[in-house]
């Protein structure tokens, strides 16, 4: 017995041993055969220590140099072993795919004569006004490539003679030197991130989309009044050309984010994106890290919302901090594919809309061995739609230089001219409306009064406009106590970042509040006040189903006051009301406030919280003066006139314009007699 066990035990060794033997030889002719079907690249983090050691494995790595991804590398498997394979996740952290961007513009029809979308952006209204731009403003393309005249096969078109941006130190510095000392050598003109050179010009040969680039910059800037081709909607700003697409319009993360940082270190108030990918791949880290730096230098970012015909905005366009772009028809209709064969996409992230459908510009054709420099086109697509809106910004800093990004963004997004919305300021299908320039300029940062509740279209977060500040409301019990989620106004993220961060809202005084504890308290002039007992709680006429459950965070923020008992008054902010009288009133101070107007209580309380107390009760109240309207109230009277209540006063808003622009919605004005509205001393204009 006890040798055939051994004798078995020994078997079972040699069988191990033998499928190990036959395992790794395996192993050996896999790796052999097809280590290079493991070929293919993506991005991670790699420790000094480690590179070398994947590069011994069969690894390509390329360091970036990607200010808002530091200690990035770009890694691409080359001839890799399973061995490798498997060491891999041990050696590179971060993995992130690259992601691929496409041209969203579509060519179609020959030369048109007449730019029908210029008159309908009113920028020749704009014009008249004599806002025709700057040459201080600098807008950077980020596309295909413009060509630039660095040798005879890529000479500057007609239309840029004298507007191709130039990096003065590096033209009047020395060759093969970076005399500006920003990574980049010879940085004339821009940069290709492509080729990795100093020319931003569409390579050599044509391709499917060569052109793309040039026609979005001619729709900024083309030269005006040169008795050529066509007119740009910003006469004098400078185009820099950064070129992060091929010449079949395809990019990857790194190129585009690293032109996005070249664009904002080197001077450009504005960028324009005419390029996406579907928000249903996600969102790529590494564009959003560059997204995010170029806004924070003060950049305004434009981007194209895709040609799809889809609810789901691209990205780079779906980002908070860029302006999402759909494309409009000639009659102001979001461009269908039942309509044109293609579709503008739209959203919650969607801002503003342009005209996207035979939209004129300047082309490019390669012939021969070069690219000619007076071809024109028209195309469709939300690419030709973005740099209308980026050639609105452009006009917008020339006038306005010290405005802030947010600011002119939200100048654009609240400006639009109101098309197919049923109701209030914005739908999915056309954000905020079409884009009107001439509008845009005349309403520069006029924010909303106090007492405004603001949010923007695809944040829940909800904002309480006070003292020139957005103080957040983060708990949605407000909106049962004092606030009316009708009277939220959907405005633009940049108003959003406009204001400056106020404190958060608390809870208003006659709140009924609870933590953990069993203590019940009702807050009075900012103090909570401890309800001693359920009888005294009754004894006051309260609900219990109006209590509050918060944090004892929230409990603990309100300093203590006097106890409440049974002898006590009703604290301020109370609802009252007797059982047998429809009156009812605010108590404030120890007196009673008649609420003789139910859309003056409906404008700023609910039903649900008054408390019912006796006839004698409410006699022993003396009386003060009647209640009226909260600030941030739309009001008129007989007159056409509509105001808006700010610290007491009306405010005349002084045109339906000026109404759009500050996203107030129709429905909720108010109607009054004349001897309500003239309670209310008249405060300046809007």
């Amino acid at each position: 017995m006890f040798m055939s066990t051994k004798i078995l035990k020994l078997f079972n060794y040699k069988k191990t041993l033998i499928l190990l033997c036959i395992f790794f030889f395996c192993l050996f002719l896999y790796d052999k055969t097809f280590a290079g079907s493991y070929q293919t690249t993506f991005f991670g983090k790699i420790a000094p220590q480690n590179i070398q050691t994947l590069k011994n494995e069969g690894y390509d790595v390329q360091a970036l140099k990607l200010k808002s991804s530091p200690g990035l590398y770009k890694i691409r498997r080359k001839n890799v072993s399973i061995l490798g394979l498997i060491t891999e996740p041990l050696l590179i952290n971060n993995k992130q795919p690259i992601k691929h961007y496409n041209a969203t513009a579509v060519i179609n029809d020959p030369l048109y004569t007449n730019q029908w979308n210029i008159p309908k952006i009113t920028a020749d209204q704009a014009w008249a006004t004599g806002a025709t731009g700057s040459n201080s403003v600098t807008v950077a393309v980020l596309d295909t490539g413009i060509n630039v005249g660095m040798d005879s096969a890529h000479p500057i078109h007609e239309e840029f003679t004298g507007r191709i941006w130039q990096n003065t130190k590096e033209v009047n510095g020395v060759s093969g030197v970076d005399d500006d000392n920003n990574g980049y050598v010879d940085d004339k003109y821009g940069w290709n991130f492509v080729d990795g050179n100093n020319d931003p010009s569409p390579a050599s040969g044509g391709g499917s989309a060569y052109m793309h680039g040039t026609l979005v910059a001619g729709v900024i800037a083309a030269n005006a009044n040169n008795s050529k081709g066509i007119t740009g909607i910003d006469w004098n700003a400078k185009i820099m050309p950064v070129r992060c697409l091929d010449n079949n319009g395809s990019g990857t993360s790194d190129k585009v984010a690293l032109a996005l940082e070249y664009a904002a270190d080197n001077g450009a108030k504005v960028i324009n994106m005419s390029f996406g990918e579907l928000q249903s791949q996600g969102p790529d880290t590494i564009l959003e890290n560059a997204i995010n730096y170029a806004y924070g230098k003060g950049v305004v970012l434009v981007a194209a919302a895709g040609n799809d015909d889809i609810q789901g905005v691209d990205y780079p366009a779906a980002y908070s901090d860029v302006i999402a772009v759909g494309a409009t028809d000639n009659q102001d209709r979001r461009v269908t594919t039942a309509n044109y064969g293609w579709g503008s996409n739209y959203g919650p992230e969607l801002d503003v809309m342009a005209p996207g459908v035979n939209i004129l510009s300047s082309s490019t054709t390669w012939q021969g061995n070069t690219y000619t420099t007076n071809s024109y086109a028209t195309a469709d697509g939300t690419s030709l739609a973005a740099p209308e809106v980026t050639g609105e910004a452009s006009l917008l800093f020339s006038e306005f230089p010290s405005s802030t990004n947010n600011e002119i963004m939200d100048m654009i997004i609240s400006s639009g001219e109101k098309l197919q919305i049923p109701d209030g300021n914005f739908s999915f299908e056309y954000g905020f409306g079409r884009m009107d320039i001439r509008s845009s300029l005349n309403y520069n940062n006029k924010f909303n009064p106090n007492g405004t509740l603001v949010k923007s279209p695809d944040n829940p977060n909800v904002y309480l406009i006070s003292n020139g500040q957005k103080r957040w409301v983060g708990d949605p019990q407000f909106f049962r106590l004092n606030l009316k989620s009708e009277r939220v106004l959907t405005v633009s993220e940049g108003r959003i970042k406009g204001y400056s961060d106020g404190p958060s809202l608390h809870f208003p005084d006659g709140t009924l509040i609870k933590g953990s504890t069993q203590q019940v308290y009702v807050l009075e002039n900012g103090q909570k006040r401890w309800i001693t007992s359920p009888d005294v709680f009754n004894s006051l006429g309260y609900n219990w189903d109006n209590l509050v459950y918060t944090s004892d965070a929230e409990v603990a923020y309100y300093p203590s006051g006097e106890n409440v008992t049974n002898t006590a008054l009703h604290p301020n902010s109370t609802l009252v009301k007797a059982v047998d009288n429809p009156n009812v009133y605010l108590i404030s101070n120890g007196q009673k406030r008649w609420i003789g107007d139910p859309n003056i209580f409906n404008s700023q309380f609910f039903w649900r919280n008054i408390v019912v107390i006796s006839p004698s009760e409410i006699s022993s109240y003396s009386s003060a003066s009647d209640m009226h309207y909260p600030d941030g109230t739309l009001l008129k009277g007989s007159d056409p006139p509509v105001y808006v209540l700010e610290n007491g006063q009306k405010r005349w808003i002084s045109s339906p314009e000026v109404f759009c622009f500050l996203n107030y919605d129709w429905n909720n004005i108010i109607l009054v007699n004349n001897t309500e509205i003239n309670y209310y001393p008249l405060g300046t204009s809007f």
